[in-house]
């Protein structure tokens, strides 16, 4: 039988402002909480998103076709009816009401998990991955919410958002309880703050990773960035955990008024920018191609472990989960010990600089998500130690279209100073010209390194020219897409995986020949 609460209830449980223009009908019950009318389903209470007055009346007339049996609208939008047998509800905010609602149409189910949620620029995918691969070791069966798949403890899946809206959150998180997960390591991305899609969630830990230049076309300034952030900070509870980079300024935006327990994480022997409860210590002992060997000085204890990942900020991204994991201990029953153990068997996810090489390769090629001027940095830093005396770092990235315009140069600066060689091409051009991007691209790249820079703005050319020009022992980072496995051109999504193009690459390398490419 189909899961009901009584409107009242509903209201009630949900826990915000609700008003209504007409009397609720004694008995109302409530099959569902939807907010696109189109898929309303008789019983549900439909939520008008959009503030506009016309739209809105539209999409609650079109619910109330498909049988709604309550809607939900902006305070000043008003719904005509035949009569007052369907509630119309009122808010200041319906986006914000939506969550909620949701929320509690689904018993809470953030409050049957250990939500542990990771903001930041970067980091959020790796350090959400390092966290669930910690605690599943460990015994706490942990889902996985993110901008590259979807694992709610019985079925994995593609991602479409790196948050979800409220609704398919809402319902991810009900799934993750249903099939046995104790735990949910969850991407917060700054729109997802910004428009409500986790309000009515609640975490028990929340993490920062850094705060660098991207989707300021969206906030329109870094200071709006950063309280797009904080918004996971602010509505933890004085019983969560905070855990932020000490090594970023914008982590005191984060913690600014947070009363409960804090942890910060360094890498190396910076000083730390904030006070923090605690401190994290991370420090690499030894590094190469395939990992390296870190030193943790915690507050429950020293040790060393070897992980299958380089560089500093990975060497943060695992500290970040080891910090989580221990420091939620009342939730997760996690030792340091325990965490130390399972580190050796982590793996970074896909399209975070993943090999594509075989040991019978002469040259060492990398696929990385990197799309933006301080990713680009981080991943070129993490891999320049480990590059071979008598190689060269080759760096192979675009920009994409209808995005923040803003970083483009800056990502010029950032390849030009961190490889040796850099190869610029496209990326996602969507609705723009791809010559334009990468004319834009070209503009920002310094007079002095102008000597070393190439380009070819078909993705698939660029990559096997790096590869196939390349000398032995080069190491060749293939930037900007990573995990995905398509480019979008104009509105269309078209097939594309670097790491497919790359393999391609390499075999014909392999068997010396340009495979038909100049």
């Amino acid at each position: 039988m189909p899961k009901t609460i009584s409107l009242a209830n509903l209201i009630h449980e949900a826990n915000v402002a609700i008003t209504h223009d007409n009397v609720i009908a004694e008995g109302v019950q409530v099959t569902g909480v939807s907010d696109d009318s189109r898929f309303v389903e008789p019983g549900n209470v439909f939520v008008a998103r959009e503030p506009e007055h016309a739209i809105s009346q539209q999409h609650a007339q079109q619910a109330i076709k498909r049988g709604a049996a309550a809607v939900l609208v902006a305070e000043e939008v008003n719904i005509p009816l035949a009569d007052d047998a369907l509630p119309v509800l009122k808010h200041p905010n319906p986006a914000r009401a939506l969550g909620p609602l949701v929320h509690a149409f689904h018993e809470h189910p953030s409050r049957q998990l250990a939500c542990l949620g990771i903001t930041g620029t970067n980091g959020k995918t790796t350090t959400a991955a390092i966290m669930k691969q910690i605690l599943d070791s460990a015994g706490v069966p942990c889902g996985l919410l993110g901008t590259k798949e979807i694992d709610d403890g019985r079925d994995v899946k593609p991602a479409e958002l790196t948050t979800p809206g409220a609704v398919e959150l809402s319902g991810i998180l009900n799934r993750m309880v249903e099939h046995g997960c104790s735990a949910v390591a969850m991407e917060v991305s700054s729109h997802a703050l910004e428009q409500g899609r986790v309000a009515g969630m609640e975490f028990a830990a929340g993490v920062f990773t850094n705060l660098s230049g991207d989707h300021l076309d969206y906030h329109g300034s870094m200071e709006m960035y950063a309280q797009a952030k904080a918004q996971l900070f602010t509505s933890l509870s004085s019983n969560a955990l905070a855990v932020v980079n000490a090594c970023d300024s914008s982590s005191r935006v984060m913690v600014d008024g947070f009363k409960g327990e804090s942890i910060g994480v360094c890498v190396g022997e910076h000083d730390p920018l904030l006070p923090t409860t605690h401190v994290v210590r991370v420090v690499i002992e030894s590094m190469d191609i395939d990992g390296m060997t870190l030193g943790f000085q915690t507050p429950w204890g020293n040790s060393e472990a070897r992980v299958a990942l380089v560089g500093d900020h990975n060497a943060f991204n695992v500290g970040c989960a080891v910090a989580v994991a221990v420091g939620m201990q009342a939730d997760t029953s996690i030792t340091f010990e325990s965490a130390m153990k399972s580190l050796p068997s982590v793996r970074a996810p896909r399209g975070r600089l993943e090999p594509v090489h075989s040991d019978d390769d002469d040259i060492h090629v990398f696929v990385d998500y990197a799309h933006t001027d301080d990713a680009i940095v981080n991943v070129l830093r993490a891999v320049r130690p480990v590059v071979p005396a008598t190689g060269r770092l080759v760096v192979v990235f675009g920009a994409g279209g209808d995005r923040d315009r803003t970083k483009r140069s800056r990502m010029a600066v950032a390849a030009c100073e961190g490889a040796d060689v850099v190869m610029v091409t496209s990326d996602n051009p969507r609705t723009e010209d791809p010559e334009k991007i990468v004319e834009e691209i070209l503009a920002g790249v310094p007079v002095q390194h102008r000597d070393r820079v190439e380009y070819a703005v078909d993705r698939s050319e660029a990559i096997h020219q790096s590869i196939r020009s390349s000398q032995p022992s080069d190491v060749i980072i293939i930037a900007g897409k990573g995990h995905e496995d398509y480019q979008i051109i104009g509105h269309t999504k078209h097939h594309f995986d670097d790491l497919e193009i790359a393999q391609d690459a390499l075999r014909l390398r392999a068997q010396g020949s340009n495979g038909g490419h100049v």
